[in-house]
C-alpha cells in the first residue's frame, strides 16, 4: 500500500487520501479510501453499485479494487468513511484508526466542557452504548432523527488539565463534513 501511495504522490502533485483499514475476524485487512486527484487510469467494469459503475484502480498490484466516482453529497462520503473509523474504536483504543495524506487541511482540535458546548442535556444512561473505567471512554449514540449522530467523551491524553468543567470530547454530528477536506486545494508542504 505504502509504495503505491508514493507512487501516486510523485505522478499526482495533489493527489491526497484518508484511507480507513478494516480488520476481518480471520485476519485479512480491507481498506475503504476517499481519494482525491487521482490521475491514474481507470479501468471501466461492467459492474454497477447503486446506480453507479464500479472502476478498478491501475496499477494496484496487492489485491483487487473497486472504486467509484463520488458525487456530491458529501454527508454519504463522510458518513461511509467515520463508519469504518469508528467500527474497532474499542478494540483499537489508542491505535491508530485512518491513514490521511500531509497535504489535507487537518481539524483543530478543542477541549470544552459538554455545558459549554450545551451538550449536557443530551447525555441520558439511554443514551450509553460504552463505557469503559480502564480508558476514561464513554460513547453515547442518539436517534437518527437528531442532529447529533454520536458523542464521544474521552479522556486520552492524561496530560490534558481537566476538572469537572472541562471534559475532553468528540461529537460527530450528522452533518459531517470530511469530504470537504477534498474540495479545499492548498499548495503542498515544502
Amino acid at each position: 500500500m505504502k509504495y503505491w501511495l508514493n507512487r501516486q504522490k510523485k505522478h499526482s502533485p495533489n493527489f491526497a487520501y484518508v484511507i480507513v483499514p478494516e480488520f476481518h475476524k480471520d485476519g485479512a485487512i480491507h481498506f475503504h479510501a476517499l481519494i482525491r486527484d487521482y490521475n491514474a487510469e481507470l479501468k471501466s467494469t461492467n459492474v454497477f453499485q447503486n446506480g453507479k459503475r464500479v472502476y478498478n484502480l491501475t496499477g494496484f498490484t496487492a489485491g483487487f479494487t473497486n472504486a467509484q466516482k463520488l458525487d456530491d453529497d458529501q454527508t454519504k462520503a463522510a458518513a461511509y468513511l467515520t463508519k469504518y473509523i469508528t467500527k474497532d474504536m474499542i478494540n483499537r483504543f489508542n491505535k491508530r484508526r485512518y491513514w490521511a495524506s500531509k497535504n489535507l487541511y487537518k481539524p483543530v482540535k478543542r477541549y470544552e466542557s459538554l455545558s459549554e458546548l450545551g451538550l449536557d442535556s443530551y447525555i441520558f444512561d439511554d443514551n450509553l452504548v460504552f463505557s469503559s473505567d480502564k480508558y476514561d471512554i464513554s460513547v453515547y449514540q442518539f436517534k437518527r432523527d437528531s442532529a447529533i449522530d454520536s458523542i464521544y467523551d474521552l479522556l486520552i491524553d492524561r496530560d490534558v488539565p481537566t476538572s469537572s468543567s472541562v471534559i475532553p470530547v468528540s461529537v460527530r454530528l450528522r452533518q459531517a463534513s470530511l469530504p470537504t477536506i477534498f474540495k479545499q486545494t492548498r499548495p503542498l508542504p515544502p
